[in-house]
């Protein structure tokens, strides 16, 4: 599985680590002044990216190759700003492990381990697909 090429995590400059724990996954990013709004901090929207792109390998992982998890619904709470030249980890933790619908909890910290952002997402599993993909 190719979790670090191509797409958002190439753009954004997520790197998400190797599986250390079954159920969760854990990612790095730097803020770069790319990922700012305009006041040299980290824009929200980033943080909702990876947030939601940690629950998606997270349910591939768990669901294997043939599925394609599909982010249905995401809710975050940005509580803490982190500057340009700041670093985030990031921890996606399983709640839900179903068949068809997964739960995820993800949580961002900054360099100092204060929480900067914690979010929900809930994924939808498509299943059988050939490559990972098919058509709508």
């Amino acid at each position: 599985m190719a979790e670090n090429s191509g797409g958002l995590v190439s753009t954004l400059g997520f790197r998400i680590l190797p599986e250390a724990e079954e159920g969760v996954v854990e990612a790095e990013m730097e803020v770069t002044p790319a990922l700012s709004q305009p006041f040299g901090f980290c824009s929200g929207g980033a943080f909702l990216a990876l947030e939601e792109t940690l629950a998606g390998v997270g349910s591939r992982r768990i669901s294997g190759e043939d599925a394609l998890p599909l982010g249905i619904q995401v809710s975050a709470n940005h509580v803490k700003a982190v500057p340009v030249g700041g670093r985030v980890r990031a921890v996606a933790r399983a709640l839900q492990r179903g068949y068809r619908i997964q739960v995820w909890n993800v949580d961002l910290f900054n360099e100092a381990g204060e929480l900067v952002s914690s979010a929900r997402v809930t994924n939808a599993v498509k299943r059988g697909l050939a490559g990972g993909r098919k058509a709508a």
